[in-house]
């Protein structure tokens, strides 16, 4: 069948629709990682821990207010997968740095005695932020797709190994049931805004993995 020039049109304005909806999102964790590293670099007074509590929520919210958009946007081609090469470097980097900065307060998450909240925590967290990035590599091309399948093997193993070593030191503090959104002191839940961005800096790897392909 002959395409129109109408239909083609219509085919490339929708994929660019879509690419336009998974750049908003990406700044918008963008927008929210800046949020955090603000509260979290000023975490030295007690005053501060809320807006580290409040801040690591929001990120939460919107990796997964991310994900919903996405999902529901029709797929992009190779062209119009262009324009995300500089957001998702930008978001790469901010990420990646918050986590290195955060990556030595793991150990306190023992001291502290809120394992009850944050390894349940960081269950989900794991589980929603590989739901972004599966709703991001199925919006891809298939070339993309399949450069990206190895790449995600080694980031369940990361995030696998992370996990296992947080479960270790918390080893007989986490009672069966208990959830991430239990209640939780204030130091407590700052350690947890900590952990889940450190989660991120190998999710970001593969976005950055999959925008190199289609570029």
């Amino acid at each position: 069948m002959k395409l129109s020039s109408a239909m083609i049109l219509a085919a490339a304005t929708g994929s660019y629709a879509s690419v336009e909806t998974i750049r908003s999102s990406i700044n918008a964790v963008e927008n929210a990682v800046d949020s955090f590293s603000k509260a979290a670099k000023s975490l030295a007074t007690e005053s501060n821990l809320e807006a580290v509590k409040s801040q690591g929520e929001a990120l939460v919210s919107a990796i997964q207010s991310s994900q919903a958009s996405i999902e529901v946007e029709a797929n992009i081609d190779a062209s119009d997968a262009l324009v995300l090469g500089e957001p998702v470097k930008d978001l790469a980097v901010k990420v990646e740095s918050l986590a290195g900065d955060l990556e030595s307060r793991i150990a306190a998450i023992e001291k502290a005695d809120v394992c009850n909240t944050v390894v349940p925590a960081l269950r989900d967290i794991d589980a929603n932020f590989n739901g972004l990035l599966k709703s991001i590599v199925g919006k891809v091309p298939k070339s993309a797709q399949l450069v990206a399948s190895p790449i995600s093997s080694r980031l369940t193993s990361g995030l696998k190994q992370v996990r296992q070593e947080i479960e270790s030191k918390c080893k007989g503090k986490v009672t069966s049931g208990s959830n991430g959104t239990g209640n939780s002191s204030a130091s407590g839940l700052s350690v947890e805004s900590s952990a889940s961005v450190s989660f991120l800096a190998p999710g970001c790897a593969l976005i950055l993995a999959i925008a190199a392909a289609i570029l």
